[in-house]
């Protein structure tokens, strides 16, 4: 039985591997063509498999990207369970954003609301056991 082989990272575009970069720190979008933009979401896809497979050293940061096309007004479609325009030529916002991005607005707030455990892992007595903090827990009942 063969594998199936993923063409090499070496053979995708440098612009395509800045693009990943990109959307794993910040969101932004471009207007292309539908027909274009699901062309693009699978090449980066493409790439971001073949980093996997390659165990690339920026595969965790690129495997943190979410890939979307907005159809927004147009005309649409469905094909079997998917929902495409009825003109494969018809403009569509292609959005890239670090996973989880949807949720900045409801978690704007989160550092007020919950404090940060790095507190925790830099205590001047070193780490702490299981027992110490089983003890810890027991210690008032």
């Amino acid at each position: 039985m063969t594998r199936k082989r993923h063409t090499p990272v070496v053979s995708f575009g440098d612009k395509l591997m800045r693009v990943l970069k990109k959307a794993a720190l910040q969101e932004f979008s471009r207007e292309l063509p539908w027909n274009a933009a699901v062309r693009l979401r699978q090449r980066l896809y493409s790439l971001r498999a073949a980093m996997r497979s390659e165990g690339h050293a920026e595969y965790d940061l690129v495997s943190r990207v979410r890939i979307t096309i907005d159809l927004g007004q147009v005309s649409t479609r469905r094909v079997g369970t998917t929902i495409v325009p009825v003109d494969p030529k018809a403009i569509v916002t292609i959005v890239f954003q670090p996973n989880d991005s949807e949720f900045d607005a409801a978690l704007g707030q989160i550092d007020t609301l919950v404090p940060d455990d790095t507190s925790a892992a830099s205590d001047p007595k070193g780490p702490r056991n299981q027992t110490d903090i089983l003890e810890d827990l027991l210690k008032d009942i």
